[in-house]
């Protein structure tokens, strides 16, 4: 198991300066808040910021920008068929991958190809929908022919899918314990220390324009008030872990530090466990959600610093949100008598509900031992469900156990072992409306991120006839009828939308870019991009 431990803070300040007295001039000293392994495609972690973090070694065909809209950047042209059934794409000549070897079309096909036959929970599914298959044109040209149109394409897997060195993985048969770290993008993964330390090099060769920095020292600091001393202290520049929403007005007033602000499309919500009695009841669950106020969470968990969710998973500010959507306002009152209704009843006056075998309702929630927003919203949520007589004790474990009982080697496969747990879907889950799809469907092929077991036919057929719809208008109408479905059913509950709020220290560097919904920690900010 990868270690998780803790650096008190002068241990990280002695990390620090042991590595920037071999640094090179133009050093950053940014905190990354877990352990995400070698970095590879297949050993980081977490969507955030595991994800982002990779994406500094690695580059995709396409990049979201700050809008989140996809842009060229290992292809220079490209063009789809008049029936959207052939990507040809037009690669850059310029590019090398990290030990100077040429990166060329091969290296394109044979990425798809291992993708989808050495399987990853994000991005096998992408390719494997719609891919039919890659050709290689020329050593700079890759058409890719698609079984059916694919209105997502260009999000996932164009803009997604970062690209291996064929000459690197050809022979690798165990990607999930491979280590080379070979990549083409702005940085280079020099050294790890696992739980202690990152050490990036910029890439002087970047064919998209000039790293910002020489080195980037990335401690990991799992310890969110550890990780914020660090930075009051000045022994970090950065982070990754956005702010708690108590420490912004006392960050904004230290001399020398700026907190950037903006919405957050990162969704924390109630996992539900919909293959679990009482749960697998879907007027059960409706109770839950009436017993539960996302705003009140924001006002007081978040101090005001985010927007409430609503039952249909999209940010409200999404154009892709039905805001019409059922809403669960009726409260406790209202939660309670669905359980009455239901037959959920306190028979020997102990303030907590029988089933109707007389066992007192239990629903353990999980949560991670190191986020203390979401344990106080967990406990928040559990004194609201013992009013309604639930017995939800929160259990908070670290993130690796929690991960293994929630969603066990990342694979909705290999079942599920957990009443209720807080959890989080990353902020692309938002940009890209197909993307959510595969949070649904009830086949766990195309549902690979169906943690919760949620099963309904009219939402696989909505969903199976979303991924051929090509016309925007048509495609929002059917999302929109999702949203109804979903509402509904209530799979899991969309509690809150945390806004990002990250303190940096300008003097070390002020050209950060706030990627909506993401952040500053993203490729973006740590290279000075050409066009």
């Amino acid at each position: 198991m990868r270690s998780r431990s803790v650096l008190p803070t002068i241990a990280v300040a002695l990390v620090l300066l042991a590595e920037a007295a071999v640094g090179a001039a133009g050093t950053l000293r940014l905190a990354i808040h877990t352990d995400e392994a070698t970095l590879t495609p297949y050993t980081y972690v977490f969507g955030y910021p595991g994800y982002y973090a990779m994406k500094l070694i690695y580059d995709s065909l396409f990049e979201l920008d700050r809008d989140n809209l996809p842009r060229p950047w290992l292809v220079r042209e490209y063009e789809l068929s008049p029936d959207d059934l052939v990507w040809t794409l037009s690669l850059r000549t310029d590019v090398k991958w990290h030990d100077g070897q040429p990166f060329t079309a091969e290296d394109v096909k044979f990425t798809y190809e291992y993708f989808r036959t050495h399987r990853h929970s994000r991005f096998t599914s992408s390719i494997a929908r719609t891919l039919d298959r890659v050709e290689v044109v020329d050593p700079y040209t890759v058409r890719m022919y698609l079984k059916r149109p694919d209105p997502a394409f260009l999000f996932a897997p164009l803009a997604d899918v970062p690209i291996l060195p064929q000459h690197i993985w050809k022979d690798v048969e165990d990607p999930r314990n491979f280590a080379i770290n070979v990549g083409t993008g702005p940085y280079k993964l020099v050294e790890f220390k696992p739980g202690q330390v990152y050490v990036l090099e910029g890439n002087p060769d970047y064919f998209k324009g000039k790293p910002y920095f020489d080195r980037i020292i990335m401690p990991i600091i799992t310890e969110p008030s550890t990780l914020f001393a660090a930075l009051k202290a000045g022994q970090i520049d950065a982070a990754s872990l956005s702010l708690n929403p108590e420490l912004v007005s006392q960050f904004r007033a230290i001399p020398g530090l700026e907190v950037a602000q903006g919405a957050g499309y990162a969704l924390t919500l109630l996992q539900i466990n919909n293959k679990e009695f009482p749960l697998n009841i879907e007027e059960f669950r409706q109770a839950l959600a009436h017993a539960i106020d996302p705003q009140y969470l924001v006002d007081t968990v978040l101090l005001g610093y985010g927007t409430a969710a609503l039952p249909g998973f999209f940010h409200p500010r999404s154009p892709w949100c039905n805001r019409k959507v059922p809403r669960y306002d009726g409260g406790l009152e209202r939660a309670a008598a669905i359980l009455d209704e239901l037959g959920f009843v306190d028979s020997d006056g102990d303030g907590i509900r029988e089933d109707p075998s007389g066992n007192d309702l239990t629903l353990e929630i999980l949560v991670y031992s190191g986020r203390p927003l979401r344990i106080r919203t967990a406990e928040i949520i559990s004194s609201w469900l013992k009013e309604i007589g639930l017995r939800a004790p929160v259990r908070a474990l670290d993130a690796a156990t929690v991960d293994s009982l929630v969603w066990p080697e990342f694979d909705v496969r290999k079942g599920r072992h957990y009443d209720l747990a807080m959890w989080g879907w990353s902020a692309p889950l938002q940009f890209n409306p197909w993307k959510p799809l595969l949070l649904f469907h009830s086949d766990p092929e195309e549902g690979v991120l169906n943690i919760g077991g949620y099963a309904n036919p009219q939402v696989d057929a909505l969903i199976d006839q979303l991924y051929v719809t090509t016309d925007m208008a048509k495609a929002r109408e059917l999302v929109y009828r999702l949203q109804e479905l979903v509402a509904d059913d209530v799979p899991f509950i969309p509690l809150y939308f945390a806004d990002g709020l990250y303190a940096y220290r300008p003097s070390a560097h002020d050209r950060w870019v706030f990627i909506k919904g993401v952040g500053i920690f993203n490729k973006l900010s740590l290279v000075e991009v050409e066009g």
